[in-house]
């Protein structure tokens, strides 16, 4: 079963509830995992895993910006090797075919509006 996500406000909150137990001088909790020193390096712990998270983000955004431009650079090469094949071969060969395109002869003339 997946984990319930706790909210970055409710963690927010949680935050502030621990600057509070650190103002409380006399706070002895029964539970060892409820003291404050173990609040800390839980939280020190989960800072810690969101500036990882964050240094990712900012690797994984730029990996996408590099594959974005890698995309445009790649279909910007294609279509010029179609317009050197029509330049090439003409715009009625087999060639044209062979590429994915529509050979000229093969288009429907455009039809006249009536007015």
């Amino acid at each position: 079963m997946a984990r319930k996500k706790v909210p970055a406000v409710v963690i927010d909150d949680d935050r502030e509830t621990l600057k509070g137990l650190l103002r409380l001088h006399d706070y002895a909790p029964r539970k060892e995992s409820c003291s404050t020193a173990v609040l800390q390096i839980k939280d020190a712990a989960l800072l810690e895993a969101e500036e990882r998270l964050a240094q990712l983000m900012e690797l994984v955004n730029a990996v996408r910006e590099e594959i974005d431009i890698k995309r445009e650079e790649f279909h910007n090469s294609i279509t010029d090797a179609k317009a050197e094949v029509i330049v090439q071969y003409g715009s009625d060969a087999l060639a044209v075919e062979t590429i994915g395109l529509r050979r000229k002869s093969e288009r429907r003339p455009a039809r006249r509006r009536a007015a």
